[in-house]
């Protein structure tokens, strides 16, 4: 979670470096298609609705043109590949998730998954404050 929020703030602060009109210009458009539902005596429209049907070719097609020009802007920052890198690494050494605890007398069970290793490992722990040096 940690790294997702700095993640965040790195494409924000990457975001402002670029031009407000050129991203204006080339982003796909979004066709407004109204619908009102109805929701305990307020009705509510929401035009973007359609974008909701995940299923649908034309919602495909709109998120596949919304992801290639994201993929272009994200692609053009200029020390892209050196901030992927040091957010990899980062994210090697400090992200550990431990879930599933089983409680047995005198022992704790968990599942511990850290990256980059691609499945969870089934640890054993002697007590409640051991989780705080397994992550």
């Amino acid at each position: 979670m940690r790294a997702n929020f700095f993640l965040s703030l790195v494409v924000i602060a990457g975001a402002f470096t670029l031009n407000d009109a050129t991203l204006a210009e080339s982003a796909p458009d979004t066709p407004k298609k109204p619908v009102a539902t109805e929701y305990h005596g307020v009705t509510v429209e929401d035009p973007y609705q359609w974008l909701e049907a995940d299923d649908d070719s034309q919602v495909k097609a709109w998120s596949d043109a919304q992801n290639q020009q994201t993929r272009k802007n994200l692609d053009s920052f200029p020390d892209r590949a050196a901030i992927e890198k040091q957010l990899q690494e980062w994210a090697r050494e400090n992200f550990a998730e431990l879930f599933s605890l089983v409680s047995r007398p005198g022992i704790l069970f968990a599942m511990k998954f850290q990256p980059p290793k691609q499945q969870p490992l089934l640890v054993t722990l002697a007590s409640a404050d051991d989780l705080k040096s397994e992550k």
